[in-house]
C-alpha cells in the first residue's frame, strides 16, 4: 500500500506519571474549554483552573499513590501503539507514529512537530476513544489543530477519524472480555452486568454530542453477540465533576439501586475506557467495590481493560488501513458517509449535527489551500 508523506497521529487523554504531576495534569484539564465549559466568561477559565487544581491535587495524589504513584495510560498507550506498528507491519505498512496526549507529556503539540519534523503531508487522526464527544475526541482534535497552526505546518491534510462505537473486532473483544468476566462466577449464578460509562454533562447532549447514544451502540453490539447467553444488564455514567447536571443514573446511585434490588453477583464492565487508569483501577476497583459491598452485593467482579487484547488491535489496524484508502470523512454523530458535495457544509444533511471547529479548520485547508484562511469562518 501507498503510504508515502502519510503519518498515523494517536491522541489520548493522558495521566501524571507520578504524584508531582497530579496538580499540572488537573490544571490542564481544568483549563480545557472544551472539556469543563463555565457558565461564567471564558476569561476565567484559568483562574479557576489554578484553584481547583491545587485544591483538588491533595486527595486525587493520594488516589494514584493507591495505584503505584501514578496512571499507567500513557505507558499502556504507548503498548498499545506498539502493537499497532507491528500488525501494521505484517500487513506491509509501515509510516511514522506519534503519540499525543491531551494534559500531560508527551503533549500534543510535540507529537505533531515529531510528524513534521519527518515530513509527513498528510496526517491521519485517531483518538483512542471509541464514542465521539466534544470533550474527549473533539478537544484532542483541536488541540492538534491549535499545535499544527502554531508549527505554521499549513500544507498537511488530514484525514480524521471521528468515532468507531461498532468497529467489529472492538466489539469481539469487548465480548471477550465480557465473557471472561462472567466466567469467573460459579456455574448458574445470576449475575447482573453494569457498563460503566465516563459521564458527561446533559448540557452536551443538548448541544448535540453524540456519546451517550454511540455508548448505547457499543453495548447493543456487544450484547448481540453473548445471544442466548445474554444476562441481565444495566447502564450507567462515572466519574462526575462539579454541580451541572450529568447523564444519569450514577454508577453510585446504580450500584445502591442493584444492592436494594437484591443484586449479588455483579460484574462492571468499563465500557468507555480502552486501557488502565484511574477511573479502572481505583474509582471501579475501589470506590465501587466498597460501596457495591455496603449495599449487600457479595460478588462484585470488573472485567480486564482491552490494553493490548490482539482483537482491540486489529480494530485499530483497519481503522488505520480504512483511512490510508481514504474511505472519507464522516460526520461525528450519525457516521454516515458525507458525499464530495457535503464536504463544505457545516451542518450534517443527515442527521442535523454541526460539526465542531476542528472539521470546520479541516475544511477550510482543503478546500481553498495553505495561508487562504485568514480572517475566515
Amino acid at each position: 500500500m501507498n503510504v508515502q508523506d502519510t503519518g498515523l497521529l494517536v491522541l489520548h487523554f493522558g495521566g501524571p506519571q507520578n504524584v508531582s504531576e497530579v496538580e499540572p495534569f488537573l490544571y490542564q484539564l481544568f483549563s480545557d474549554k472544551d472539556c469543563i465549559k463555565l457558565p461564567l466568561s471564558p476569561v476565567l477559565q484559568k483562574p479557576f483552573a489554578k484553584t481547583i487544581s491545587k485544591r483538588r491535587a491533595p486527595e486525587t495524589a493520594a488516589q494514584y499513590a493507591e495505584i503505584g504513584g501514578g496512571s499507567p495510560l500513557v505507558s499502556r498507550t504507548f503498548e498499545q501503539v506498539d502493537a499497532l506498528r507491528q500488525m501494521l507491519l505484517k500487513e506491509g505498512i509501515t509510516l511514522p507514529i506519534a503519540v499525543g496526549m491531551r494534559y500531560t507529556p508527551p503533549f500534543i503539540e510535540q507529537a505533531v512537530r515529531e510528524l513534521k519534523e519527518k515530513k509527513v503531508k498528510k496526517i491521519i487522526m485517531l483518538a483512542l476513544y471509541p464514542h465521539y464527544s466534544i470533550a474527549t475526541s473533539g478537544s484532542a482534535f483541536n488541540e492538534a489543530v491549535r499545535a499544527i497552526d502554531a508549527l505554521s505546518y499549513h500544507d498537511v491534510r488530514i484525514t480524521v477519524v471521528p468515532a468507531w462505537p461498532t468497529e467489529p473486532d472492538y466489539i469481539w473483544a469487548m465480548a471477550d472480555l465480557l465473557r471472561r468476566g462472567l466466567s469467573r462466577f460459579p456455574t448458574g449464578a445470576d449475575v447482573h452486568v453494569l457498563f460503566s460509562a465516563h459521564g458527561l454533562p446533559t448540557s452536551y447532549v443538548k448541544d448535540g454530542d453524540p456519546y451517550p447514544n454511540h455508548i448505547q451502540q457499543t453495548i447493543a453490539a456487544v450484547m448481540q453477540i453473548l445471544g442466548p447467553a445474554t444476562p441481565t444488564y444495566t447502564l450507567a455514567y462515572q466519574s462526575r465533576v462539579g454541580p451541572a447536571r450529568w447523564l444519569s443514573p450514577s454508577t453510585d446511585d446504580e450500584l445502591i439501586r442493584l444492592g436494594c434490588a437484591g443484586v449479588r453477583n455483579l460484574l462492571v464492565v468499563p465500557v468507555s475506557f480502552v486501557c488502565d487508569h484511574i477511573e479502572t483501577l481505583y474509582e471501579i476497583a475501589v470506590t465501587y467495590r466498597t460501596l457495591a459491598q455496603t449495599w449487600g452485593i457479595d460478588r462484585f467482579e470488573q472485567t480486564d481493560a482491552l490494553n493490548c487484547h490482539p482483537q482491540f488491535i486489529s480494530a485499530l489496524k483497519n481503522i488505520v488501513i480504512r483511512a490510508l484508502n481514504q474511505a472519507g470523512r464522516r460526520c461525528v454523530r450519525c457516521l454516515l458517509p458525507r458525499p464530495p458535495l457535503i464536504e463544505f457544509q457545516k451542518k450534517c444533511v443527515d442527521c442535523g449535527f454541526r460539526e465542531p471547529e476542528f472539521v470546520k479548520w479541516q475544511i477550510r485547508y482543503q478546500g481553498e489551500g495553505a495561508g487562504a484562511i485568514a480572517g475566515k469562518e
